[in-house]
């Protein structure tokens, strides 16, 4: 099956989301739910590379971050967007079922 880089059941999308930890998830879910939530990540990290490629299908965009962050730490910025409001649950779902499943058989 083909999918879109826009879809969110591309797999290079669920995989960059089944990385992230628990607390990266539960920031996205705020975001999702609160479209405009700024959410922050350590450059570099998992949750900055995912948030990258949401921000590249147009489902977060980066803002600018307007507090010091403390030495030595790079942090960059992100919100979500009201289509990625849309499509962020899609892909929580998707991942959360396989989760279960994975734990039932």
């Amino acid at each position: 099956m083909t999918y879109r880089k826009r879809d969110p059941l591309n797999p290079a999308l669920l995989q960059m989301y089944r990385a992230l930890s628990e607390a990266e998830r539960s920031v996205l879910i705020k975001g999702a739910k609160d479209p405009g939530t700024h959410m922050v990540a350590v450059k570099g990290s998992d949750c900055d590379r995912y948030l990258k490629a949401l921000s590249d299908v147009y489902w977060a965009e980066p803002v600018a971050i307007t507090f010091h962050a403390p030495d030595g730490l790079d942090l960059v910025a992100y919100k979500v967007t009201d289509l990625g409001a849309l499509a962020i649950p899609r892909i929580m779902r998707k991942v959360v079922d396989e989760e279960i499943y994975a734990m039932v058989s």
